[in-house]
């Protein structure tokens, strides 16, 4: 049976002395067509094979890691925004009775501004009374 070959991320790491051996296995095996492989054939296939396998599981569990680590990071952020949240709460109602208390003062003060500003303008206008008829007043 003819194993077929998938590129895999990092082979051709182990050096040029097995990638020549499997070239060289490779090409008599397809001159040999017919022929049954030699056990040394046979075991740098499995050898081969058995790389390929440990290759792409350490990239399956390294991405199995990397999201593990994402969902972590993920998790931690959301931690921190729901604390900070919760802090600006507890802040905001500490903070709203005293502007509400500061606002009442200020709502007082205004209208008192205005009561003023309304006696002393009729105040002035009663000081240039030429005897006509107030018409602020109702008849």
């Amino acid at each position: 049976p003819r194993v077929a070959r998938q590129p895999v991320e990092g082979a051709g790491q182990q050096g040029p002395g097995l990638e020549a051996a499997m070239a060289s296995v490779r090409s008599s095996a397809a001159s040999k067509r017919g022929q049954r492989r030699s056990r040394s054939e046979e075991k740098l296939i499995r050898q081969e094979e058995e790389r390929k396998h440990l290759e792409e599981e350490e990239l399956r569990l390294a991405a199995e890691q990397l999201e593990r680590e994402i969902l972590e990071q993920k998790r931690l952020e959301e931690e921190e925004r729901a604390r900070i949240a919760a802090e600006d709460k507890i802040r905001k109602d500490n903070e709203l009775p005293e502007l509400l208390q500061i606002l009442k003062m200020n709502m007082a003060s205004v209208q008192k501004l205005h009561k003023n500003l309304r006696e002393a303008t009729k105040w002035q206008r009663y000081m240039k009374c030429d005897g006509t008829p107030d018409p602020t007043i109702p008849q």
